[in-house]
């Protein structure tokens, strides 16, 4: 990947973790009006206690992409960004454009999620599948009895 190409994805990171920030920023004043507001009605409260659990689970994923785009940004910095660092090979310049932050090469990718699918049958059973075929739900609740 050229220096002009880095350049580019630098500032569209740089974009990008301003963006985060203000998101950040506005969640978490909105989760302190939530907060501040006492209401003795059971509903408002449960309703309350939804909006600062979504607002906390958003909050996690916009902190992970900028964790995720800082280290991208240091890598810039010192010279090492597209070396996968599993096999430190190079990261293709199409990946890089399309996951500015990738930190493995497809291959290391794919062999990393690979490792991590659930082997068991029980978690290949989607619930399209039991939407489709609710039989495979049969039994589900029923002990085993000794006989």
């Amino acid at each position: 990947m050229d220096q002009e190409a880095i350049l580019r994805i630098k500032d569209q990171l740089q974009e990008r973790k301003s963006e985060l920030l203000r998101l950040i920023k506005e969640q978490q004043e909105e989760m302190g009006v939530i907060q501040s507001t006492r209401s003795p009605d059971w509903l408002d409260l449960t309703t309350a206690t939804e909006n600062i659990h979504l607002l906390m689970t958003l909050g996690d994923n916009e902190r992970r992409e900028l964790d995720d785009i800082e280290i991208a940004l240091g890598k810039i910095d010192d010279g090492t960004y597209g070396e996968c660092e599993a096999c430190g090979r190079k990261i293709k310049s199409a990946r890089l454009e399309a996951l500015m932050t990738a930190r493995l090469c497809k291959k290391c990718k794919d062999e990393e999620e690979a490792t991590l699918k659930p082997t068991s049958p029980d978690y290949n059973i989607g619930w399209r599948a039991i939407e489709q075929d609710p039989t495979l739900l049969a039994g589900a609740g029923e002990e085993e009895q000794d006989e």
